[in-house]
């Protein structure tokens, strides 16, 4: 079954409340109508009988209506009596008024019984009157209401289709502003942000997938072109199998290392019900770099003020550490120094890790934790970097409610900051 289209069933709706509406309205009417003619047909009967009580056996009493002799009454406040009067002008007006053309009053019937059949005659008329009118209103609002709905929704419809036109490959198209300024109009501008969103996140993801295949496409280039070299000797020697096997070895790891960084940073939600010891997190991750930090006579100092256990994912904070502090060890000058510092804030722990490299200019203060991002290509290279880990560092500080943040480091070099909220 075809559903209803909006402008329909808001028809419906409108047209229910209002059936409501004026069959509650039609029904005090009949019976206000109703009790109107009671209450008059009531003082009539009162009048009567009290001019029977002051007539006597008058001339008068016992009065029949008939189409030829029709009782009119007046009431005179004479010496405190009642009287009954009739009049020749007045009679033709009453006839007039109850002929068969109006109310048919059967002859023989007394004068009690002629209004009684009166009221109920024009009650009936009333009655049937007020239906009529009834489903009138009520036929004549429902087209009203469907027209001016059809006027009202025309935005709706024009936003629907400019909606339907757009593609996965027009993310750049904008929906037309509507100058309603109501709701479609604030429909209008929110899609027009989600489609900026969608934009956006569709561009990053392009450019992650350019970015990934690029970076496997390095290391399988060195292996097959080392490969290839090998196989135009008909008889390599020891030396330059040992080189292509080193070589190959080294783009292999290479590239096991960027699947795992692509598969971090791509990982889900992670507990963090852990009772974390920070210090003890950064003193085990500064020893899995003691080697290379030796290597490069860096003082590594540590400072940590945080005591008690924080509510966190200690592998996430451990991997966060590392990547800071694999930085650091990486882009510090020889017989520099890296300076570690935790404390405990109002509202965050505090984790700051700061190096004497070569720093980071201010323009590229948001764009390095971009993924493959590279402030120069060549270092980057020399390193082995593929760019994804501070890129990995933010994105897992975001699953543990943290934010990372840089900033020049005095004299020089760079200053990571992690907050994590208690």
């Amino acid at each position: 079954m075809k559903r209803l289209s909006l402008r329909m069933r808001l028809t419906l709706i409108v047209l229910i409340v209002i059936s409501l509406m004026a069959l509650i309205l039609t029904i005090v009417a009949m019976y206000n109508a109703k009790k109107m003619k009671t209450q008059v047909a009531e003082q009539i009967v009162f009048i009567m009988e009290v001019d029977s009580e002051i007539m006597g056996n008058g001339p008068n009493k016992g009065i029949i209506f008939s189409q030829e002799d029709v009782p009119v009454f007046r009431a005179d406040d004479i010496n405190g009596a009642l009287i009954v009067e009739k009049s020749d002008d007045v009679l033709k007006s009453a006839i007039s008024a109850y002929s068969t053309e109006s109310v048919p009053i059967p002859e023989g019937t007394t004068a009690i019984e002629s209004m009684i059949i009166a009221f109920d005659t024009m009650q009936s008329r009333f009655d049937y009157a007020s239906i009529i009118f009834m489903l009138l209103i009520i036929a004549a609002s429902g087209i009203i209401t469907y027209l001016v709905l059809g006027k009202g929704l025309k935005p709706v419809r024009q936003l629907c289709n400019e909606i339907e036109g757009i593609t996965e490959n027009e993310l750049n198209v904008r929906i037309s502003t509507v100058n309603s300024r109501d709701e479609i109009s604030s429909l209008a501008d929110s899609f027009n942000t989600l489609l900026a969103r969608l934009e956006k996140a569709f561009a990053e993801q392009k450019s992650f997938s350019t970015s990934a295949a690029h970076e496997l496409k390095t290391p399988l280039a060195a292996i097959k072109s080392n490969l290839d070299v090998m196989e135009m000797d008909a008889a390599p020697s020891a030396e330059e199998c040992t080189h292509t096997l080193a070589v190959v070895k080294k783009q292999t790891q290479r590239m096991a290392d960027l699947v795992d960084d692509l598969f971090a940073f791509s990982s889900g939600d992670y507990d963090v019900a852990d009772a974390v010891d920070v210090s003890e997190v950064i003193s085990g991750v500064v020893k899995d770099f003691a080697l290379p930090a030796k290597e490069k006579c860096l003082d590594i100092s540590v400072k940590s003020c945080i005591e008690t256990p924080i509510q966190t994912n200690a592998s996430i904070l451990r991997r966060i550490l590392s990547n800071l502090i694999g930085n650091a060890v990486t882009y510090s000058n020889k017989n520099g120094k890296i300076q570690i510092a935790a404390a405990e804030e109002s509202a965050t722990y505090t984790i700051i890790v700061a190096d004497n490299g070569p720093g980071i200019p201010d323009k590229y203060t948001k764009e390095i934790f971009q993924p493959f991002f590279r402030i120069e290509t060549s270092r980057s290279r020399k390193t082995g970097g593929a760019g994804l880990g501070l890129a990995i560092a933010k994105n897992m500080a975001e699953k543990i409610s943290g934010t990372i943040t840089v900033s020049p480091n005095t004299p020089n070099g760079s200053a990571f900051t992690l907050r994590i909220i208690k």
